[in-house]
């Protein structure tokens, strides 16, 4: 049945569905329609309808898109928020008294003041204290027992030699913005550098970049004047490191 030219006047029939006053038929009044389902049912022939129809299933995906963006960008943020909660992995804890630990040790971002680690997969989790632990080891990764600001911290091994880097993460800027409508707190992660030898330890920074590694490899002269003619940032540590155990090669 076709919508009339008299579709403005009362108690007219748009769709199977009885309207006191209307000059157009909505997608819920299409719904009323006897066994309307999904897809569209074939009797449905008012062209209004199907309009409004069709643009009310694409309503449904547009926001059912952005539901699925939204928990998508929400899984990702909790993920990269989370400092641990990824899981155990197998690994040798070493204390500073000495004793070897053979464990499961759960995975992290980051160690901040305690490790947690279980013997069996199915045995409960216990936690040793950072200040504790000497080095952790696992299938991927080197952590040492660095000590910085008054503060230990177990400290990813990133490379060894003359000079050792390591590296850690502390918590950044935090700010609540809105995406699709929800709103969301987000974080943000600072990767730190450190570098290490013998028992001299630095903290590195873009301010004191350039004079800690003029300390460090002050015994190397070709590298000393390279450091001091060239404009190495935090971006070079690896070259400078490189060039520093070639030096006198």
């Amino acid at each position: 049945m076709g919508v009339s030219a008299h579709s403005h006047l009362n108690h007219h029939r748009i769709c199977g569905f009885s309207v006191s006053r209307v000059t157009s038929p909505t997608p819920w009044s299409c719904l009323h329609e006897p066994s309307f389902f999904f897809p569209a049912p074939s009797h449905i022939l008012n062209v209004a309808c199907r309009f409004y129809y069709a643009n009310f299933i694409n309503a449904i995906h547009i926001k059912m898109t952005k539901n699925l963006i939204v928990l998508l960008i929400i899984f990702i943020a909790n993920s990269a928020g989370a400092q641990t909660g990824f899981g155990f992995v197998k690994g040798t804890i070493v204390s500073k008294q000495g004793d070897t630990l053979i464990c499961l040790v759960e995975r992290a971002l980051d160690y901040s003041d305690k490790v947690f680690y279980k013997m069996q997969e199915n045995d409960e989790v216990s936690k040793m204290k950072v200040k504790d632990i000497k080095s952790l080891k696992t299938p991927v990764a080197e952590y040492e027992n660095i000590p910085i600001d008054k503060k230990e911290k177990l400290m990813l091994l990133k490379s060894k030699g003359k000079i050792n880097l390591y590296s850690f993460t502390s918590a950044g800027e935090s700010k609540r913005t809105t995406i699709a409508g929800y709103g969301m707190s987000q974080s943000t992660f600072d990767f730190n550098y450190v570098i290490k030898k013998k028992d001299r330890i630095q903290l590195l920074t873009k301010e004191n970049f350039k004079q800690a590694f003029l300390e460090f490899t002050k015994d190397c002269a070709a590298l000393v004047t390279e450091i001091n003619s060239s404009s190495y940032n935090l971006n070079d540590i690896n070259t400078i490191l490189t060039d520093y155990e070639n030096c006198g090669k």
